[in-house]
């Protein structure tokens, strides 16, 4: 039996096929393109968690310019004793004017505001806070930056969704490559298959034949998936070493697990469309 199974997967080789050589190829890019966007969807949300912690750990108070000196350090000592507060320091003009030059224009000579960024923890009790400013300059603007964390986590949602929608289409056009791809191989083969069904191979028996061989293929697909997505990883982090910082242990897996999606749908379609078509001839 083993020596038979041998020679018909000798005789209905599918490998000597362009058609699933092709497939190879196609497999190696979708799960490559699968795999970089999971792995950049988890290093997104890695960029965004530490940004959004930076911001909400940060408050600024904005002062008129011309606010007296000895009551803003009244003000800092104030807060400083507040639970909550790590650090309380006023900007240098030169630091406020690049905070504000690209919202300055042409006009380079107005006064600057005073700001003091004030550094906090999980512990401060906002309203305790904004109180002790207000008491001191009523007219003290103070930002959270939580407009803009709203903001950017709405870009950062946007574009998850978008990948995603991305994914499901890689999927879709997965599961019509593998249909398409076993279609065109067996009807190449037809005079091979006639062959073996007339020495009577059953049906099931060359759609196992068949199957498998899509299946190692895939398998083949994976491997260069892996491949080719951790080498372009590894090419953008020796590139770009500030990204390096976002890159854990969670995006290495994604780009084993990722493409292996893909191999799990091959797999199954590859036989249901083997069988279809054999029961259609």
């Amino acid at each position: 039996m083993g020596a038979g199974l041998k020679i018909a997967h000798k005789a209905l080789s599918l490998k000597k096929d362009g058609v699933f050589r092709l497939m190879v190829i196609m497999l190696t890019l979708l799960g490559w393109m699968f795999a970089m966007g999971s792995s950049f969807v988890l290093g997104l949300d890695n960029l965004y968690d530490k940004w959004q912690l930076e911001q909400k750990s940060r408050v600024s108070i904005y002062l008129l310019p011309d606010t007296d000196f000895r009551k803003i350090e009244h003000l800092e000592k104030t807060l400083e004793r507040q639970i909550g507060v790590v650090s309380v320091d006023m900007l240098g003009q030169k630091e406020t004017f690049e905070l504000l030059e690209p919202y300055l224009g042409e006009v380079k000579s107005v006064p600057l505001p005073k700001i003091i960024d004030v550094e906090i923890d999980h512990r401060l009790a906002r309203d305790l806070f904004d109180r002790q400013v207000k008491e001191i300059f009523p007219n003290a603007e103070i930002d959270d930056a939580q407009e803009l964390l709203d903001s950017v986590s709405l870009g950062v949602r946007f574009a998850q969704t978008a990948i995603l929608a991305v994914a499901i289409a890689i999927l879709i056009i997965l599961v019509i490559l593998t249909i398409l791809t076993v279609r065109a191989g067996i009807r190449a083969q037809h005079y091979v298959l006639g062959i073996m069904q007339y020495m009577g191979a059953g049906d099931a028996f060359v759609a196992r034949l068949v199957s498998t061989q899509v299946i190692a293929m895939a398998a083949m697909g994976y491997a260069g998936a892996v491949v080719l997505s951790s080498l372009s990883l590894f090419t953008i982090m020796q590139s770009f070493p500030m990204a390096a910082e976002y890159v854990d242990a969670s995006l290495w897996v994604a780009l084993g697990v990722a493409p292996l999606v893909l191999f799990v749908v091959a797999a199954i379609v590859a036989p249901w469309a083997t069988k279809s078509v054999i029961l259609s001839k």
